[in-house]
């Protein structure tokens, strides 16, 4: 199972989802049992849970449950224990607290992959009591499931729209958080019997609704907008109504009120969403068409769980969202200025350590982005191309006073584009070095090696990054066949004092020579790194104990 974090904050919020399911499902006791770092943790319980061997640890009894379900993956139920002699063992303590029965449900991701179990212990239920209380459970798991995977989303999010100015404000453009978001208000209108749950944003004196959950026949509120002023969702979070509402007809209070955004809604539940600082910035409203006297605090406690993850999505969405705006007006602002400065590092052959040529490197000057992040910035916002290309033409401006040949960074997706080709028309391709840097796999190998044919046969030559860092690179080297092979630096670093490091720049070598296909060792940066790769054989490398990035000159300039 996945290791869980935040396991103090989340207790409270998922014991009292448990609570609620002892209610429902007339349970002894419920517990959500996890892992972090290997180690079983408690992620909830129900109220009354020491009296069946729970404290802070996970007792016997429910650990070994759980390591039943994630071995079998599905709903486990045994329910009778008395009759199973092997389970009565394995669940010592549960019989002695006089159990008849145990349940375990797997707590999953939205995307199915594994985060814990939720484990149920009965004294009395019989088999198809035991069975019956499995779709509630069910639900309730997915609840935690939803809420933990979420706060990984958040650490992953990486929210790249084409130019930010040209965003649809009609939510066409899903965004992982958006999406994530869409999940968790499913789940908890499912398991409150709701008909709608939304999240609305206040801004510019409007209550904007940007996410929605809808029951089927229901109109979705997702994109529509009222004045903030005086509505439904800002009477409930200023507290001049009360947050949970059974019918909204009874209190004279919403006399006020404009006609709502959803006019079916005769009970509501509200809660705000709130920024680091505290300042509220938003609402969760959970919307039913029929008076609810049962809304209270359970909904307020579910609907209180999920906001506070929602505030941190959406916290997190704005910063991703000004950090994009900032970069397309940096953007723009570089490509005014004739785009990156291009450096030249030294590839030096390591027998004579004379130079075999130069890989043309991008520079920004003035930024604190590194290269790699503008690149990728850039490709995330749709324009990883056209500053490529830039890059490129820019490189190519240097090939008359390059010693040797010059080695240009491109990726496979821009490879394939017209402008590319076009790029090159004209170039001595037998000087010409194209580094394929993506680090991910190529959808159609086909296609670019299409392109390239013809370009190879003028005698360009092809090398591939990052040997030796993972799947792609080495998919790459398979796949397209390489005239030469560049080892990541992170097998380069300390190789003169680590056996490990040579043995396998020594196993790549001969990998290499079995292709046809040259090395070249990146990172170079100690005399002993270099003396340990001249002995291994490695024709070529660079790094700055070789030789750092710099312009290049006309040497016929006075």
């Amino acid at each position: 199972m996945a290791g869980t974090a935040g396991l103090a904050r989340r207790t409270s919020a998922v014991s009292l989802l448990l609570d609620d399911l002892i209610d429902r499902s007339g349970f002894d006791v419920w517990v959500a049992v996890g892992t972090s770092d290997d180690v079983p943790v408690v992620l909830g319980t129900t109220h009354h849970a020491t009296a069946f061997g729970f404290a802070e640890t996970v007792p016997a009894w429910a650990w070994q449950l759980s390591a039943t379900v994630a071995r079998e993956g599905s709903v486990v139920v045994l329910p009778h224990l008395d009759e199973v002699p092997e389970e009565r063992r394995r669940f010592e303590v549960g019989i002695r607290s006089g159990a008849q029965g145990v349940v375990g449900i797997p707590i999953l991701t939205p995307e199915r992959h594994p985060l814990g179990v939720l484990c149920g212990l009965s004294r009395t239920f019989p088999e198809e009591q035991l069975c019956a209380a499995v779709p509630h459970a069910e639900v309730v798991a997915r609840v935690i499931g939803t809420v933990i995977a979420h706060e990984s989303e958040i650490a992953r999010l990486s929210w790249r729209v084409g130019d930010l100015e040209a965003v649809v404000p009609d939510g066409s453009a899903r965004t992982a958080t958006e999406r994530a978001i869409d999940a968790q208000l499913e789940t908890v209108r499912v398991h409150l019997g709701l008909d709608q749950v939304v999240v609305g944003r206040f801004a510019d004196g409007r209550h904007r609704i940007v996410n929605a959950a809808v029951g089927t026949g229901v109109r979705s509120l997702a994109g529509a907008s009222e004045a903030d002023e005086g509505s439904l969702a800002r009477l409930v979070v200023d507290g001049r109504v009360p947050a949970a509402i059974a019918d909204v007809a009874t209190l004279p209070a919403l006399s006020i009120v404009r006609t709502p955004l959803d006019p079916a809604t005769r009970a509501y539940v509200g809660v705000p969403l709130r920024r680091p600082d505290g300042a509220v910035f938003g609402v969760l409203g959970a919307i039913a068409h029929v008076v609810r006297d049962d809304v209270g605090a359970r909904e307020l406690a579910t609907l209180q769980v999920l906001a506070q993850q929602i505030a941190e999505a959406l916290a997190e969405q704005d910063r991703s969202e000004a950090e994009d705006r900032a970069f397309v007006h940096d953007y723009r602002d570089l490509m005014g200025r004739g785009g990156p400065q291009i450096v030249y590092q030294p590839v030096v052959a390591l027998a004579e350590l004379r130079h075999a040529g130069v890989e043309a490197l991008s520079r920004f000057a003035g930024s604190v982005r590194p290269p790699e992040q503008w690149f990728a910035r850039a490709t995330g916002a749709g324009h990883g191309a056209e500053l490529e290309l830039r890059a490129i033409r820019s490189a190519l401006v240097g090939l008359p006073h390059a010693p040797g040949f010059l080695s240009l960074n491109v990726s496979p997706a821009t490879i394939l584009l017209p402008d590319f080709t076009a790029t090159l028309l004209g170039q001595p391709l037998e000087r010409l070095v194209l580094e394929i840097t993506e680090h991910t796999q190529v959808s159609d190998y086909g296609a670019l090696g299409e392109v390239l044919a013809p370009l190879r046969a003028a005698g360009l030559r092809i090398a591939v990054d990052d040997v030796g860092a993972g799947f792609a690179s080495m998919r790459h080297v398979l796949v397209l066949a390489p005239e030469l092979i560049k080892l990541d630096l992170s097998l380069v670093h300390g190789i003169s004092h680590d056996a490990r490091r040579r043995s396998l720049a020594a196993a790549l070598l001969t990998f290499a020579a079995d292709l046809g296909a040259s090395v070249v060792a990146e990172g170079v940066e100690t005399a002993g790194e270099l003396d340990c790769l001249r002995e291994l054989g490695v024709p070529f490398g660079q790094g700055f104990h070789l030789g750092r990035p710099e312009p290049l000159h006309d040497p016929q300039a006075a």
